[in-house]
């Protein structure tokens, strides 16, 4: 009976062929989207330790301020093995197109130190009068080799662009710069006005904690001490946006491809009718039709499982955050059999019960229900039918309304596929106003005693809808594509079960356009639930969202006028998809409408 069964399977998917082709397609692209957001964790550090690593970066960082405690004895506490010596730092502002903007500058020698080393990706190092700018700071102003920062008491030519790794601007402020001391001594005379940074290099990096806990002890409260740990998980934090967002859409399209695969066995059982009634008279039971179908589902599943894996794991990099502070890392995470194996377990484990409900409920029809399927219609009388009707609505709304809870179960299933495609839209609205919240702040006052604005003029998450909207259409498109799907396949089952009656209405009077409309209404039904539900279910969505991202300080729900627009977007979208196909029915000829089998 095994053999039996895969035979009989793997013949119904050639039949098929389009179906089988759709199942694939659906089920890689939500293994693809789970493979992702698992994945993206493996490779969110390497950016950072590669930058680490090609500039010997500093295991502990200490800061002090203008007339704070020395650094000096920081470079002889234990476990230190190498230092970027102590280094003055200093304060300052320039002026550029109008707008008053910080400046950190970093004294350095002639030439590069051994640690903490920047890598100069244009220009030179600088001489006196130049400043080498960080990469992110300078691309965010346009600034490049040859371009002058106007200093209060000097102007600054820059000699060269560096990575030096770290926080990126804007988010970090104020700006980076590289200058040797006696640039430094022009921009402030007074070098009580300076500060001191040094960068230690430690024996055992995973304990650069113990040796930060040292030097706060000797220095007490004075300075600011920061590891190499801590950096590195702030130069991971932008992708955790990212992660919550692929989490949620893929368990969205886990949802709506489980939705998909639902009708497609509505059709496999409907297009076999027949040929399940004749296994059933020769003695097949409930349970091998449904094994039947199940195995032929799971398949097709296992197909675009392992396709989606594969594309899930090379596209990868793709959904990785581009810091223009740090040296991107392009290459894909090393393939993780535990992780493969959750996403397979996952998905198959949810197209088995998809597929399992619609297939038992099918095979346990008796046989002369099954050879009978496609002539028996629901005639009686529904409740919105009844409602249509004391409405005075014209005969094909009142025909389309009555039809569209025939197959309650198929109907809701594309409801819910089309109200999680409107519920997504809805959390991308709300990602749009969120992105608004964070406008560009107003003029800062100066730092008292010197001349340096308390903060930049600039919106510090600047550059987060670039790298979030590609991401967030891009799987609105699929979810859409996904639900469409779904449309199209309960359209065409409808279609093919009322063949009959629609001979009939056309008997009876009905022009083929009227026609047409009866089956367009009973669609734009599904639409008009679908978008009533989805609504409240997308700000939901949103809502968890923005809590497991940790956004909650910085968010805005859409407006009230946009969200009203998309029940009727869905509606005219939904239109527009189902007329041609309903006129494509309604163009059978009547005689050949009544003999269909």
């Amino acid at each position: 009976m095994g053999r039996l069964t895969l035979k009989l399977a793997f013949s119904g998917m050639r039949q098929r062929r389009t179906q089988s082709i759709l199942t694939v397609i659906v089920v890689a692209v939500s293994s693809g989207a789970l493979t992702i957001a698992l994945a993206i964790g493996t490779i969110a550090g390497r950016p950072f330790d590669r930058t680490f690593d090609a500039t010997n970066g500093a295991h502990v960082v200490a800061t002090s301020l203008p007339g704070g405690v020395p650094l000096d004895a920081l470079d002889h506490l234990p476990g230190v093995i190498d230092s970027t010596g102590v280094r003055p730092v200093m304060f300052t502002g320039f002026t550029l197109e109008g707008r008053r903007y910080g400046l950190r500058l970093v004294g350095v020698g002639r030439e590069a130190a051994a640690v903490s080393r920047p890598l100069v990706i244009s220009g030179s190092w600088p001489r006196d009068g130049e400043v080498l700018l960080e990469r992110s700071f300078a691309d965010f102003h346009h600034l490049r080799p040859g371009s002058t920062l106007a200093t209060q008491r000097a102007l600054l030519v820059v000699s060269g662009i560096a990575v030096v790794g770290g926080e990126p601007y804007p988010r970090s402020q104020p700006g980076l710069g590289l200058a040797t001391r006696s640039t430094l001594t022009r921009v402030a005379p007074d070098a009580n006005e300076w500060g001191q940074i040094v960068g230690l290099r430690v024996a055992d990096p995973p304990a650069a904690g113990r040796v930060a806990e040292a030097a706060a002890r000797v220095l007490g409260s004075h300075a600011g001490i920061g590891t190499w740990i801590d950096d590195r998980a702030t130069a991971t934090e932008e992708l955790e946006t990212v992660t919550v967002i692929l989490s949620l859409f893929g368990g969205l399209l886990l949802l709506a491809a489980g939705a998909v695969l639902a009708t497609l066995v509505g059709g496999r059982v409907l297009a076999q009718t027949r040929e399940i009634g004749v296994l059933k008279a020769t003695g097949l039971t409930p349970g091998q039709v449904t094994r039947l179908l199940v195995t032929e589902q799971l398949a097709l599943a296992a197909v675009g499982v392992v396709a989606g894996i594969g594309a899930g794991y090379l596209c990868t990099p793709l959904f990785a955050t581009r810091s223009a502070s740090l040296l991107n890392a392009a290459e894909t995470p090393a393939f993780d059999a535990g992780r493969g194996l959750l996403v397979a377990t996952v998905v198959l484990a949810l197209v088995a019960t998809f597929t399992f409900v619609p297939a038992l409920r099918a095979a346990r029809r008796s046989t002369a229900e099954i050879l009978a399927a496609g002539r028996a219609t629901n005639r009686s009388r529904s409740r919105l039918g009844k409602l249509v009707d004391d409405l005075g609505a014209p005969v094909p709304v009142s025909v389309g309304a009555r039809g569209s809870f025939v197959h309650r179960g198929r109907t809701l299933l594309t409801a819910l596929s089309l109200a999680l495609t409107v519920a997504a839209g809805v959390a991308t609205l709300g990602m749009e106003a969120s992105l608004d919240v964070a406008t560009t702040p107003g003029v800062a006052p100066l730092v008292q005693g010197g001349e340096t604005p308390r903060f930049d003029p600039v919106d510090d998450d600047a550059g987060e809808a670039g790298r979030l909207r590609p991401i967030v259409y891009s799987f609105d498109a699929v979810l859409l594509f996904v639900g469409l799907v779904n449309l199209v396949a309960t359209l065409l089952l409808t279609t093919r079960e009322r063949v009959r009656d629609l001979g009939m209405l056309k008997a009876v009077g009905l022009t083929p356009r009227q026609v047409t409309g009866s089956l367009v209404s009973a669609q734009v039904v599904v639409a008009v639930i679908a978008g009533v539900v989805g609504v409240p279910l997308g700000l939901a969505i949103f809502r968890l969202g923005i809590g497991l991202a940790g956004s909650t300080d910085e968010f805005a729900y859409p407006s009230w006028w946009s969200l009203l627009l998309l029940v009727p977007g869905i509606v005219v979208l939904v239109a527009a998809l189902a007329t041609p196909l309903a006129r494509r029915a309604a163009s059978l000829p009547v005689a050949d409408a009544l003999r269909f089998e």
